[in-house]
């Protein structure tokens, strides 16, 4: 606020709420005003600006020069709408008390700030259902910023982003389907410790720390756009934690290529065209069985076995002996691996039919260029789908031993498994190992599964000497 002369005053926006920068923004303006009124040939007016700025108890001054083209701008527009103020007021004097008042904090409502980001991300992501997932989330932030009576973005602690996480673990999990707690203030029964909670399923660690980094991405959003300071929510740490020493035995025996992230495979499922719904096909296949690009370009559906309702694929060739093995499909998948299928005769390809010459370097092409299209990162490609295979596997803690055998590693290092010749694990123990784990989180935001339930009855007829479908 720039003060006048008796109830005369000025003020604007510094668009921060930073008290350190508003107060150099604040002299970089009052230079720029000293040098208009001089140019206005208003010399007494001149000393009665202080535009010495020294920080805090420093003995050193600071370079206010513009920073930035954007800080450049905000300047010249006070600057420019202050001396507009000045000349159509027609003052002889400016007070002694010139000064731009700045608060440390300024009211930013959280919602508004939450409808901007919501905003952006329509703008930038095509996928309808990746947005419906986001906002019952931020609903709930909102929700609970409203309980701690915390209207302002500026108003936020680090306290109060580590206690969200507390609440919740306590929450219950599908809230929208219960029809008595819907008018109730959750957070409020949470605090009271309310019996009517006991009777309800909470969200899991998973999920709390799903929406955590939702958080974390709209914060950082707001980092990025100076609505805030700091981040808080980036210093929670996940509640699920990998198993890093486990997983160092894997990165060992393997390059260093990096695992895609759930929001990279939407990315790739979504982006590619349907032109190319085999490519895609291909990745998704990489995804649920973890294998090796030249293992899938060899599968034919000779390979494909079907036990009752158990879908297994037999890896013949590898290039290890280890990699020779049996993959069981989770049953969720069983409707994509029909649809494979269809059409096919016992000894075609799964995948690119027909195809002269070198298949595994020409589908290998194929993948890299649709994947490099839409990833820019060099460290991500084909091997990375079994890289996020092998993180699934742990996160559901699958045992390592059963770990080394879908991925075909070796076992020369599980002594007793060894010594009782144990190598031809019963197929049945794989399978239910498999369905432990929880690939659909890489799907939730796709239309992938069918409406209806995909583990129903499908008949298939079978050849009585080897299982496969025919």
């Amino acid at each position: 606020m720039l003060y006048l002369e008796n109830d005369i005053n000025i003020q604007y926006s510094l668009k921060t709420s930073n008290y350190l920068i508003s107060n150099i923004l604040k002299y970089k303006i009052l230079i720029n005003i000293k040098e208009e009124l001089r140019k206005m040939n208003k010399d007494d007016l001149l000393n009665r600006f202080n535009t010495n700025l020294q920080v805090f108890k420093t003995d050193t001054g600071i370079n206010i020069q513009s920073d930035n083209d954007e800080e450049k701008e905000l300047i010249e527009e006070i600057t420019q709408k202050s001396i507009r103020s000045i000349k159509n007021r027609k003052l002889k004097k400016i007070e002694s008390n010139i000064e731009i008042k700045s608060t440390r904090r300024s009211s930013k409502n959280i919602k508004k700030y939450v409808d901007l980001y919501i905003k952006f991300l329509k703008s930038t992501n095509d996928n309808q259902k990746t947005i419906d997932n986001y906002l019952p989330k931020f609903d709930l932030l909102i929700e609970y910023f409203n309980h701690k009576k915390i209207m302002s973005l500026t108003k936020i602690t680090k306290k109060d982003c580590k206690d969200l996480q507390l609440y919740l673990l306590n929450y219950p999990k599908n809230l929208n389907k219960y029809q008595e707690l819907k008018e109730k203030n959750i957070f409020q029964l949470i605090d009271k410790s309310d019996r009517i909670l006991d009777k309800y399923e909470t969200l899991n660690k998973r999920t709390v720390d799903n929406y955590i980094t939702r958080y974390k991405t709209l914060f950082n959003y707001f980092l990025d756009n100076d609505y805030v300071y700091t981040n808080y929510f980036i210093t929670i740490k996940n509640l699920v934690v990998k198993k890093e020493n486990v997983f160092r035995d894997f990165i060992s025996k393997e390059d260093t290529y990096s695992s895609f992230e759930i929001e990279e495979f939407e990315i790739l499922q979504t982006k590619i065209k349907d032109r190319f719904q085999e490519t895609k096909n291909f990745m998704i296949l990489g995804l649920i069985t973890g294998l090796r690009i030249s293992e899938i370009c060899l599968l034919k559906k000779i390979n494909i076995l079907q036990l009752q309702e158990k879908i297994y694929i037999d890896i013949e060739k590898s290039k290890t002996s280890n990699g020779i093995r049996i993959i069981p499909i989770h049953n969720k998948f069983n409707f994509f691996i029909h649809k494979l299928l269809k059409d096919k005769k016992e000894n075609d390809y799964i995948f690119f039919t027909p195809m002269d010459g070198d298949r595994s370097k020409k589908i290998q092409k194929r993948i890299s260029t649709q994947i490099r299209n839409y990833i820019k990162n060099e460290n991500k490609v084909f091997h990375s789908f079994r890289k996020s295979f092998t993180q699934l596997l742990y996160q559901s803690d699958i045992e390592e031993l059963y770990i080394k055998i879908l991925l075909g590693h070796s076992l020369k290092d599980n002594l007793s498994f060894n010594t009782y010749n144990l190598s031809k694990i019963n197929k049945n123990v794989l399978y239910e190992q498999i369905r432990k784990v929880n690939f659909e989180s890489f799907f939730e935001n796709m239309d992938f599964f069918p409406k209806e339930n995909i583990t129903k009855k499908v008949k298939v007829n079978l050849n009585e000497d080897n299982n496969t479908f025919v």
